[in-house]
């Protein structure tokens, strides 16, 4: 049986990268690194003597992992999410705040916890839980009125898979030290080696019969996102497209793509996402960029101009079911985007030391509930980032990707996004003449200090309102149209 200094040293090896990586702007010496490490073995042995009783104790106490390094910073060396029989049990929790589809990030089995850098595409990541349980999860969530969407990584793999093999973890074969001049990786990512998305077999392997579309959706799932859809050739997510839809037309393909999909272009050409044979629709960035501006105050014309474009643009079965969203994983919180100071390119250690002063809180969530009403009401389907609806906080990667904190109180959110859901769900809001609040009246939770009153920040110059839902939306200054 392996010891523990062995098991942690493999470990260590296969996140040395990502961790010089992470640390490249606060640890400038090997020294400090090296100080940093022994902390690391000194958390890592600590923790597997209480693995018998680790998730009682993560029940008791969800900031179990919150050691700090020499600088402050926590200690990054292991996954500290959850895994797929706890989002099952929360599912109840999701089914209340309006959700209907969850979209997760890779489950596939990797070695670094952003999973990115796929290792098997068959198989669930141990450490999140099984196929069984994946299939269990699914099922469910169907009984919840959920439906689960993966992440499809198939731009590139993992240096540290079974296709790759750079370390060695799978037997023989794959990785060939002999390369001349090293190999192609993802934006040069050495453990993120690029694919021949074109080559034949891997068509097959990811689109064929028992291949990795086949087998999630054969699960339950209900479709994919497709990481950097806008680096994958068209033909091959035509492909893609036609091995989800070969399990149902309700079945989605959405992708990730940050501009108008309708006007972007890569590989030298216009591409065609969007032209019935491609993506269902898109991750709504230019919404998200257009919330975030309008709830810091910034031009309304120029908001409007931007949410008119995707508009007028998205063929409409595009636009109707595109993503819309103020947070993501590779996004700064909504709440910071919009109410934070700005990083300016600052380094992690900056963004690390800071929060939204307690003072400034109320002004910041009424900032936010505003932006959320905008993309529940506009075309599109509304996505809430997990912990969005209690306020986290945090800038880029990895402060927006920290745990979700179950003891929380906070509610002047969570409520009022459960009701703009219901909103959705009860308003017909196709008929002429109709016209829908962007918020719930203020009955349900009235007297109990639940969320903000439905009014704009003090300082905020701009009202949005939507009349007649026929003619085009107009974004109003208060008292001049």
């Amino acid at each position: 049986m392996k010891k523990d200094q062995e098991i942690f040293q493999e470990r260590l090896n296969h996140h040395h990268d990502e961790l010089r990586w992470l640390y490249t702007e606060l640890y400038h010496n090997d020294d400090m690194f090296a100080e940093l490490c022994d902390q690391m073995y000194q958390y890592f042995t600590a923790r597997r003597r209480a693995l018998k009783n680790r998730d009682l104790e993560r029940e008791k106490n969800p900031d179990w992992f919150r050691q700090k390094d020499m600088l402050g910073m926590m200690l990054y060396i292991d996954a500290f999410a959850g895994n797929l029989k706890g989002v099952k049990k929360k599912l109840p929790y999701l089914e209340e705040l309006g959700v209907t589809c969850i979209y997760l990030n890779p489950i596939f089995e990797a070695h670094a916890n952003h999973r990115y850098n796929t290792a098997n595409y068959l198989k669930a990541d141990p450490l999140l839980g099984t196929n069984e349980d994946f299939a269990a999860l699914c099922a469910e969530a169907k009984k919840h009125g959920i439906r689960i969407i993966l992440d499809g990584v198939f731009s590139h793999t993992g240096s540290d898979s079974r296709y790759f093999n750079r370390e060695g973890r799978y037997g023989d074969g794959g990785f060939d030290s002999g390369y001349v001049g090293g190999y192609r990786s993802w934006w040069g990512f050495e453990t993120l080696p690029e694919v021949e998305e074109e080559d034949p077999s891997y068509g097959n392997f990811v689109c064929g019969k028992g291949g990795v579309i086949d087998t999630w959706l054969g699960l339950g799932a209900s479709g994919f996102r497709l990481d950097v859809a806008d680096e994958l050739p068209d033909d091959f997510i035509e492909k893609i497209r036609a091995a989800v839809k070969a399990h149902g037309e309700d079945k989605l393909l959405i992708g990730e793509v940050w501009e108008d999909a309708t006007t972007k272009e890569a590989f030298d050409h216009r591409r065609t996402y969007l032209r019935g044979h491609g993506l269902d629709a898109t991750m709504n960035y230019p919404f998200r960029n257009a919330a975030v501006a309008f709830a810091r105050g910034e031009d309304a014309s120029a908001v409007g101009e931007q949410i008119m474009s995707i508009c007028e643009n998205y063929p409409k079965p595009a636009l109707d079911c595109a993503m819309n969203f103020l947070s993501t994983h590779d996004t700064e919180r909504g709440i910071t985007a919009i109410a934070g100071e700005p990083a300016n390119g600052r380094d992690r250690y900056w963004q690390s030391k800071r929060m939204i002063p307690g003072d400034r809180i109320d002004d910041a969530l009424r900032r936010v509930l505003l932006a959320y009403a905008m993309l529940y009401t506009l075309p599109g389907v509304p996505c809430v980032y997990y912990g969005d609806e209690i306020g986290m906080q945090g800038y880029r990667d990895p402060f927006n990707r920290a745990y979700f904190d179950w003891n929380s109180t906070e509610r002047r959110l969570r409520v009022p996004l459960t009701n703009l859901a219901r909103l959705r769900r009860s308003c017909d809001a196709g008929g002429s003449q109709r016209r829908c609040a962007a918020l719930p009246p203020r009955g349900e939770g009235a007297g109990r200090g639940d969320y903000p009153e439905q009014r704009p920040a003090p300082d905020c110059p701009h009202r949005l309102w939507q009349a007649d839902r026929s003619k085009p939306r107009r974004l109003y200054h208060p008292g001049r149209r």
